[in-house]
């Protein structure tokens, strides 16, 4: 059995002449940079008490004799994420941080942007905003038909006046939409592959401009854990990518 790092040299004996040694900018050489940035927010007031509130909950919760399940926690999970997130996920009427910071955002770079997110619910709270309005938002969920899809896209990337393209994983695989030049994170996947996903959908062959990747994290919430959790994963998969099995040895 591979137990993660505490069995790395079994894991890459085992990988090792399994998997192509290559990155996108080998293969790619023409392609723009890609740019990333980190956005750490402070919550409002009453996203925080709301967020506390939650936290207070489940805390309580362990402590009792019925001790909660791996589904138990994972729903808690979830719905701290939708606080960080927009309260209004959990229908408290509260202002979002990350919200504000979106609006910031499109604002301040003027570019082309796909958003991403994990919720359904938080793809229509953005795409119907309307301080975002402006921006002509166009939205990709699992439930849009794949020739829908392909419609949209295809009018996104052609468009000059719509500026916003809002996705949810739906969107992270096989689509070309090089008319963007801006990806947001409005929130995080559980790995760094998925990331690669998204930021792929914009950084790709056919992208003749920088391509910008902002990432949103509230302060001080699951967010901040989650975005540890992605770094510590990555170190591990450097060390895959980078260290021969001799060097191991």
């Amino acid at each position: 059995n591979i137990l993660g790092y505490k069995n790395i040299k079994s894991f890459m004996s085992k990988v090792d002449s399994l998997y192509l040694k290559r990155i996108k900018s080998d293969v790619l050489q023409e392609l723009p940079p890609i740019i990333h940035i980190e956005r750490l927010l402070d919550m409002s007031d009453q996203q925080w008490r709301a967020y506390l509130r939650l936290k207070k909950e489940f805390e309580i919760w362990t402590q009792g004799e019925e001790k909660p399940t791996v589904i138990d926690v994972l729903t808690q999970l979830l719905r701290l994420r939708q606080v960080c997130d927009h309260p209004l996920l959990l229908g408290i009427n509260a202002p979002s941080a990350k919200m504000d910071a979106l609006e910031d955002i499109m604002e301040e770079y003027g570019q082309k942007a796909i958003v991403f997110t994990f919720f359904t619910g938080m793809a229509s709270i953005i795409a119907n905003s309307g301080n975002l309005q402006k921006y002509e938002p166009y939205m990709i969920t699992g439930k849009t038909p794949i020739s829908e899809r392909v419609e949209i896209i295809d009018i996104f990337n052609k468009s000059d006046s719509s500026k916003m393209l809002v996705m949810t994983d739906a969107g992270a695989r096989g689509l070309n939409i090089q008319g963007a030049s801006m990806v947001v994170h409005y929130d995080s996947p559980w790995n760094n592959a998925k990331f690669e996903q998204m930021d792929g959908r914009a950084h790709r062959f056919g992208q003749d401009k920088v391509v910008t990747s902002v990432s949103l994290y509230v302060n001080d919430s699951v967010d901040i854990k989650m975005r540890n959790l992605l770094r510590k994963k990555k170190n591990m998969a450097e060390v895959i990518k980078t260290v021969s099995l001799m060097e191991l040895v």
